[in-house]
């Protein structure tokens, strides 16, 4: 029994490890396009938004307390953190109850399911070399070997269809962003056909009066 603790006590440090692995604190010039991140600036102040793009001097952000774009210079910041608060392309919050509106769980799926096959092969590996027939003709321990290759199959679900549960929350992110700006871009629209046609009729009065 002791070699099936130590793999599974084994297993669980390695899904708390991967758990844990979301990294926090960043380098400017690790922040990908339409991170929600908060800076803090070498003069003290801290802000917050959404960064669009970076190059090798500066970043690209839009600011959710002005819902301004600014260019902050890599030599101006202090340090940059990913952003509990997550910002739609003009700098306004998205609650997390709208973002799992759009989340999916197709990634969740596929992503378990692999980590179930891969977990499973991985438990028959241990459970060959753990559990091996000590002598010609001995069954061997096929309970402790069948219980080792599903714990394992069962573990690589959990821990990658946790990834995929996060990566399907990003795609959500981006979408809920999307579905925003069609939104906004909409409204926009409709305010322009709306003014046009404001002007065309103010236009056509002068001819009207003209005619009388």
């Amino acid at each position: 029994m002791r070699p099936i603790l130590s793999y599974l006590l084994l297993s669980i440090f390695t899904i708390g490890i991967l758990s844990c692995s979301s990294i926090r604190v960043l380098k400017p010039q690790e922040v990908e396009p339409q991170a929600s991140v908060k800076l803090t600036l070498k003069d003290g102040s801290v802000i917050q938004g959404i960064v669009f793009k970076g190059d090798k001097e500066h970043l690209l952000f839009m600011n959710a307390a002005t819902h301004k774009t600014d260019t902050v210079l890599f030599n101006a910041i202090q340090s940059v953190e990913r952003s509990n608060v997550y910002y739609d392309f003009l700098g306004y919050q998205m609650p997390e109850k709208e973002i799992r509106s759009h989340q999916k769980i197709t990634k969740t799926l596929l992503y378990g399911m692999g980590g179930l096959i891969l977990g499973g092969a991985a438990g028959t590996g241990a459970a060959i070399a753990l559990f091996k027939p000590k002598k010609e003709g001995d069954a061997g321990n096929s309970g402790a070997a069948i219980a080792t290759i599903v714990a394992s199959g069962a573990i690589g679900a959990a821990v990658f269809g946790w990834q995929g549960k996060k990566a399907d929350f990003k795609d959500a992110v981006f979408t809920t962003r999307k579905a925003r700006y069609a939104k906004v871009h909409a409204a926009l629209e409709k305010k322009k056909q709306e003014l046009e046609k404001l002007k065309r009729e103010q236009n056509a009065q002068p001819q009207q009066n003209h005619s009388k």
